[in-house]
This record gives structure tokens, sequence and C-alpha cells, in this order.
């Protein structure tokens, strides 16, 4: 895609919950019913709503996911904990209180004889029958904001990202990139998302300043974040452009893109080494070895220096050292053999990285991938 490399500076997300916020943004807003979820078994499904509901106000909780292993009948759950606000990297108040007894705050569903004796999978993971819960202490949750390989930004606001992929509109054919919302439609002072001032989008260099120079694209259609209580599938926008070529990382494209359902291909055998994934971003550009461990994944972000709550459903998490740092936001994911699994959008910068499903982002923009060859 675009030749540049250059690692621009990432305005950061702290997954943290603001004094600030209303008391009607701090309430949690769950489906009655989980039955038809289509993502997850409904009683998974039903326990992941619950525990949201107990530790949703809880400042260190950042999200949940509901881990991909191959243990017949058991249910894993990886509770995301920014571990900043933990004093002596130890658990306090409701949280503790939770991975000391979890059925004190659960309505586990437990089939009758089952032992609550089930053999924890990892250090400090506690069970309960089939149900199982695991706190994932992490750096706060930051968006990757500075193409394939190469910056780019709004010329209304300036906060920098990646060129994800090169894309082609299903109806008219023309063809461009997509990347994140918070990139492409960032807006004035406070950077926030879905700008509804000026569509053109610009190189994002530190010699353009993000406002001066020539336009990259233009922004063709976004998928609007919605701020809490409501949730997210994706932060994705379709940047229209010519000339947008294949990327300087060697992944080369094939087309394809995984459902969410079948990045669970991905995670198994869990005693397998981690998987070569590839990414392009701006900031990391070489293979890294990485686990896909959730497809199912709720994240929480505070969107900085905008001030606003996004919250994001039905995500995937992977785990692998430095797989994305500052400047990556927008910049996809790949298998060995160039079929995409998803667009970064968020992670820590040390071992977690949030991706939006390839398929959502694709059928929400109404693109589809250009093969590279």
């Amino acid at each position: 895609m675009c030749a540049s490399s250059i690692r621009v500076p990432l305005l950061f997300v702290l997954v943290v919950m603001s004094s600030a916020l209303s008391a009607d943004s701090q309430r949690v807003k769950w489906p009655q019913e989980t039955a038809s979820d289509p993502y997850v078994p409904a009683d998974a499904a039903k326990i992941q709503y619950q525990v949201l509901t107990v530790l949703y106000q809880e400042p260190a909780f950042q999200g949940i996911g509901t881990e991909l292993t191959s243990d017949a009948g058991v249910t894993t759950y990886r509770i995301y904990i920014n571990k900043r606000l933990l004093q002596d990297d130890k658990l306090s108040g409701r949280l503790k209180a939770f991975f000391d007894d979890p059925a004190r705050f659960l309505d586990l569903p437990l089939a009758s004889g089952t032992s609550s004796a089930v053999v924890p999978p990892a250090v400090e993971t506690v069970c309960v029958g089939p149900w199982c819960f695991r706190p994932v202490r992490m750096e706060p949750v930051r968006t990757f904001a500075a193409p394939m390989g190469g910056s780019t930004s709004t010329k209304a606001g300036c906060f920098e990202g990646t060129v994800g992929v090169v894309v082609a509109d299903n109806t008219s054919g023309a063809t461009g990139y997509v990347t994140n919302n918070h990139v492409a439609s960032a807006e004035g002072p406070l950077l926030c998302p879905n700008a509804r001032r000026v569509p053109q989008v610009a190189p994002g260099t530190k010699v353009t300043m993000c406002h001066a120079g020539p336009t990259a694209g233009r922004l063709q259609r976004r998928t609007t974040i919605e701020f809490a209580p409501q949730t997210n599938l994706v932060d994705a926008a379709f940047v229209k452009a010519g000339n947008v070529g294949c990327d300087g990382c060697g992944i080369h494209p094939n087309g394809g893109a995984y459902t969410l359902a079948e990045t669970a291909s991905l995670a198994f055998p869990t005693s397998a080494p981690l998987l070569p994934l590839r990414r392009c971003g701006a900031a990391s550009k070489l293979p890294a070895n990485a686990k896909l461990v959730s497809n199912d994944a709720w994240v929480r972000l505070i969107l900085l220096p905008c001030g606003l709550t996004a919250q994001f459903e039905h995500q995937i998490e992977i785990d692998g050292q430095d797989f994305a740092k500052s400047g990556d936001s927008g910049a996809w994911v790949f298998d060995a053999q160039g079929k995409a699994v998803g667009m970064i959008f968020a992670g820590d910068e040390d071992k977690i990285t949030f991706v939006n499903p390839a398929d959502v982002v694709l059928s929400q923009l109404g693109v589809h991938i250009v093969p590279c060859p």
C-alpha cells in the first residue's frame, strides 16, 4: 500500500472509568434474551452478561472474553483487568470477592451431579463446575492511532493511524482502503470520532502536520461509533482513493476473509505453538508470533481527549508480545496464506490486541478486499 513507514505519536485511550461520566453512561444495558445469539452458546452468553453486570462499574475492569479452548464441556472467561489500577498487583474489592466465590454473584446453570471441582487450567483460575474465570492483568487498553504500512489522518482532526487494506466498493467498484473511524473520521481539537465537517483524508506525516499538503482520499462511508451504554461491533471507515498499492510487508492478501465463527479454527489445538499471524501497520511490520484466544470479547474504551466511552462486543482477542503498537490503528491481521482475520483497533501495547472481525467490517462498509499479487 502506501510506501511510507513513518511512526507517528498515538493519542492513547486509557481504559478506566471516568468520574465525570454521567450515571446513565455507567449503566450497562444487555439483552434480556440471549438464546438467539449467533456467536456463542446461550448459557455461555448469559454468564458473560452476568459478569458484565457485576463488574461493569469496577474501575480496573476493562472487559471480558470467552476463551477458545479444546477442553470439552469447559468454558473459560478471560476477565481483563487494568493492572495499573491494582496495588502491588493484587486484586481488590469486588474483583477479589468475585474471584474468591463466583457462584455468589452469578446464576451458574450446573447440571445435577456436576462436580464443583474442576482442575484450574492456569494459576489464579477459579472454576465452578464447567465454568472457569481467569483474571488477565494487562496495561491500559488504548487505540493504536498513527499503511497497509503508512500513516493517514483526517484534515479535520489530525488523529493519525494506519491505511489498512485495499478494498473495492461492492456496488460501484470504486477502490480505496479501510481503516478505523477514529482515524479517518476524527474531528476537532478533542479528536472525537464520527466527523461531520471535512471528508478529505490526508497523509498523516510529521511533514504535512496532517492539515497541509495533498489529499490521500475522500471518506466514503463509516460505521458510526455509538457511545455508552450502547455497544459497537466495529470501528471502521472506507476511504475512496485511487492509486492505492499493495503493502510493503510481503503479506499479499488473497481476497478472502474469515467469518467470526471460522476464526475459532486459528485457536486449536491449545498446545500448538503461537501462529505467525501477520499485520502491516505504521509501527509493526514484521511477522509476529501470536495466539488468537477469543472471538467473543467485550472491551471498553474511553476515547481521550474526547472523553466519551465506547463499548465493543464480539471482538477478537490476540495474545502476543508487541503484536501491535502506537500507530497501528486500522492495520489488518492475516493468516500465513493472506486470508484476512480482522482489523486492529485497540490493545495495551504489551501482549493484548483487540481486532474487529474481518467479515463484519467488510459487510458493514459494503466493500471487499482486492487481492494483492
